[in-house]
């Protein structure tokens, strides 16, 4: 062996093998750009407006194998909810145990192709469906009114 192959077998050993877009894969639970089709962040995922979208979508069908990625951390309650979703229109799903905090711009949910690279211009669930994002600002103005504005119509 040569000295190159021995520094490169020491460097592997120590830092791990060298990944392709490792930031990419760690952003988008361990898949590539180009492979996604719809991603939701930790507050998009909580909003039943969004998941009623969402389930729109998959019930739409794809040309292409899908896999439905949600990140670990995330309440039972909400995991169950989108496995429950995936199972019943067959499509399988994974539960991607991640070592990072979840903030509300973490990306928690990823519908991605198998081996297909689409490359969608447009993957954010608000983008997708910004007649949910309306539907949400609605909300969010009606839960504003107190209750004497609901008491005098104001």
């Amino acid at each position: 062996m040569s000295e190159m192959d021995v520094e490169k077998r020491l460097e592997n050993g120590i830092y791990g093998k060298p990944q392709l877009k490792a930031d990419e894969c760690r952003k988008y639970l361990g898949n590539f750009r180009e492979r996604i089709l719809v991603t939701m962040n930790n507050e998009e995922i909580h909003d039943d407006c969004y998941f009623k979208s969402f389930s729109e979508k998959l019930k739409e069908g794809f040309a292409q194998e899908v896999v439905l990625f949600l990140n670990g951390a995330l309440d039972t309650s909400v995991t169950s909810k989108y496995s429950l979703l995936a199972k019943s229109v067959g499509i399988p799903y994974m539960i991607k145990q991640g070592t990072d905090s979840i903030t509300n711009e973490t990306i928690v949910l990823v519908l991605a192709t198998k081996n297909d690279a689409v490359n969608s211009e447009c993957v954010d669930i608000a983008e997708l469906f910004p007649h949910a994002h309306e539907q949400l600002a609605q909300k969010m103005t009606a839960k504003k009114k107190g209750f004497f504005g609901h008491l005098f119509g104001k």
